[in-house]
């Protein structure tokens, strides 16, 4: 008899733990933890460790492909600017930004757009584009600012690749100009300028400006050529050097749209 009770409790016994298992895992509940905002936003950055980081014009025609960033995200990134003479006006951009962020965001746009003189900017985006981990363990935050007037003369296209400093401790250091393209128009001159930035493992960035003026009605082209040298160091920027070579003064074939 007590064979038989023992048997049977031994085969009992699994059942009961399994009874009361299932049961305390359904009276557990799940609890979501959401991402705080800053490690949400850094998500939006592809990891990069490629050296030297090029930002030239291929690069900037391609940041659209990265993820969008709003306003909370950009007055993160753009809290403190290295003053130069590559940013100034750029907080103006950033302003064109916020405003037309803010009347997307209240559904408020085709409203506001009519309100517009010609010239003004009516397309703004954000972009999130990669993050660079430097040797300190610092990490540099890329990221662009697209602008686009509305279409009529005078009109401008503008592309600005930015960096900003990171630390993993939530703070921001400074931020600068990476790259940039900008077309204008007003007739009868057209413009482009072109800034493409190399920063190389040991920090040296060294930036190109080179632009191009064209005036339509005496087909006469001014080329303008300026060389930037700075160096980033413990997520610090220091200007080095600047170099203006002499404007160049040349004719142009428009059905060509070459320069002779």
């Amino acid at each position: 008899m007590l064979t038989k009770n023992i048997l049977r409790y031994t085969i009992l016994l699994p059942a009961i733990f399994l009874l009361q298992s299932c049961n305390s895992n359904n009276k557990k509940k799940i609890r979501w933890v959401e991402q705080p905002p800053t490690l949400k936003m850094l998500s939006h950055f592809k990891e990069s460790t490629a050296f030297p980081v090029v930002i030239d014009s291929s690069f900037i025609a391609n940041v659209s492909k990265g993820d969008s960033l709003g306003t909370k995200e950009i007055k993160k990134l753009a809290q403190k600017w290295f003053n130069d003479s590559l940013t100034e006006g750029h907080q103006y951009d950033l302003q064109d930004f916020y405003t037309i962020d803010s009347v997307k965001a209240k559904h408020v746009f085709e409203k506001w757009e009519k309100k517009l003189d010609i010239g003004m900017t009516n397309y703004a985006n954000a972009y999130a584009v990669e993050k660079v981990t430097l040797a300190d363990s610092t990490v540099m935050l890329v990221w662009a600012l697209h602008l686009v007037s509305y279409p009529a003369c005078p009109s401008s296209d503008i592309t600005n690749i930015y960096f900003t400093f990171y630390k993993y401790n939530n703070t921001f250091g400074q931020t600068f100009l990476l790259g940039s393209i900008l077309y204008g128009a007003d007739a009868p001159m057209v413009g482009q300028t072109i800034i493409s930035g190399t920063l190389v493992a040991d920090g040296s960035l060294q930036m190109e400006e080179r632009g191009i003026v064209k005036d339509f009605d005496s087909l006469t082209a001014d080329l303008h050529h300026t060389h930037y040298e700075y160096l980033i160091k413990h997520d610090s920027i220091a200007f080095k050097n600047k170099m203006e070579y002499p404007i160049k003064h040349v004719k142009f074939t428009p059905l060509k749209d070459s320069v002779e």
